[in-house]
């Protein structure tokens, strides 16, 4: 299998309520935004575990390496760098492979492209599972977290029912330490050249429909869970969740403050 690399472009927007969940919810219950059909594609269970070598060279290089189980199967993402839009978007590389001990030697091989040496001498790429990955010393888990994604299609009413983007909504659970927290966003991806339009024109009417609840956020769910650990390093988290442990907007204040120390 040859690694099919692709350019991300996405808006992510956070939700900051008293009851995020609520807003979610609302929002989900839509069948059209503007001039665009969304069709209910289900839901996924997603368990994103993140890697980085123990000196934390992917991290050095803004790359990303990703295990991720999807409902029961599993997939390795390596990202590179993230690059904003002009109208609050997101831009990024990405590679993504359904597991196999070939993809996952694939990986390897452009890590080391990138002079990131990975031993994986001690297994065997045709029988090595999502496990190995873990268990192999040169890999270190920098997070490990759970998503529950509901998926709507978003379609063209006036050109064939064509989809040009897809919406997700997410309710993201974070381990910390000694602490869960939930947080929950809106991620509109493209789906072809001409859907970036789709995507920047609901970003843009999602904000001005709920400017109270959404706002644009400029970094990926991995740098929002590593200042939320910062945050409840520096202070007690409990102060900054509802009651349910959902981040509460005045969380999203102080975090957003470190924004500017995260290089993605």
């Amino acid at each position: 299998m040859i690694a099919q690399k692709h350019q991300e472009i996405e808006s992510k927007l956070i939700i900051t309520a008293q009851d995020p969940a609520a807003i979610l919810q609302q929002i989900a219950r839509k069948s059209a935004l503007l001039k665009y059909q969304l069709i209910k594609c289900g839901r996924i269970n997603l368990r994103d575990i993140y890697l980085d070598t123990p000196d934390f060279q992917l991290k050095q290089q803004r790359l990303a390496l990703r295990l991720r189980k999807s409902n029961n199967r599993y997939y390795l993402t390596l990202k590179g760098k993230s690059k904003l839009t002009s109208w609050g978007g997101v831009e990024r590389l990405e590679i993504e492979l359904p597991w196999s001990g070939k993809s996952y030697r694939q990986i390897i091989e452009i890590l080391k492209e990138n002079d990131i040496l990975i031993d994986s001498s001690q297994e065997n790429p045709s029988t090595a599972s999502p496990i190995d990955i873990l268990k192999n010393p040169a890999f270190t888990i920098i997070q490990d977290r759970e998503t529950r994604r509901l998926i709507r299609k978003v379609v063209s009413v006036h050109r064939q029912r064509k989809e040009l983007a897809e919406l997700a909504l997410d309710t993201v659970t974070f381990h910390l330490v000694d602490q869960t927290v939930l947080h929950t966003e809106i991620e509109l991806e493209a789906k072809v050249r001409d859907g970036l339009d789709t995507v920047r024109e609901l970003t843009e009417y999602l904000v001005q429909k709920y400017p109270e609840n959404l706002r644009s956020w400029p970094i990926s769910k991995l740098s929002t869970g590593k200042l939320i650990e910062q945050l409840h390093q520096e202070e007690n988290i409990q102060n900054f969740l509802n009651r349910q442990n959902y981040l509460l907007p005045l969380a999203f204040k102080r975090i957003a403050k470190k924004i500017d120390s995260i290089r993605e």
